[in-house]
């Protein structure tokens, strides 16, 4: 089954709302993915900028949660926002090879394809988020 993983640029303002959507991606112009959550992002975050997870952790900041048993809105750090939408393919390309050697995207059995798609995807919305007016947001659901 898995995490459903859904990726937007809106405002902050809008987190409640796009918490309560049942297909954010769809109704915001986003990617969708399954199994990527903050614990995820944050462990390429630290691989990208050689700081830990636990130091990161804190600055992935939860806007909206439907309940105790998800859906939540997270809004991922402007540095990480900036070094997506900076990455170009070759980017691409060294972040998901280095990636896909943690060990919690080899537990899940990811493949390059996979990782590829995933940062590719991430990336394009990235590249939408206007600074000061909208932020990189993950929605996430069980």
């Amino acid at each position: 089954m898995g995490v459903e993983s859904e990726f937007v640029a809106r405002p902050e303002s809008e987190a409640e709302s796009v918490c309560q959507s049942r297909s954010p991606a769809m109704d915001y112009d986003g990617v969708a993915f399954k199994n990527v959550s903050i614990v995820e992002l944050a462990q390429l975050h630290a691989l990208l900028t050689r700081r830990t997870i636990a130091e990161l952790l804190p600055e992935y900041k939860e806007l909206a949660s439907a309940s105790d048993e998800g859906p939540w809105v997270y809004r991922i750090p402007d540095a990480l926002t900036r070094a997506f939408a900076q990455m170009n393919e070759l980017d691409v390309s060294n972040a998901a090879a280095e990636w896909l050697r943690t060990e919690e995207l080899q537990a899940m059995g990811w493949d390059e394809d996979a990782a590829l798609e995933t940062l590719m995807g991430i990336r394009d919305v990235a590249r939408k988020v206007v600074p000061g007016k909208t932020a990189l947001l993950l929605w996430n659901a069980m």
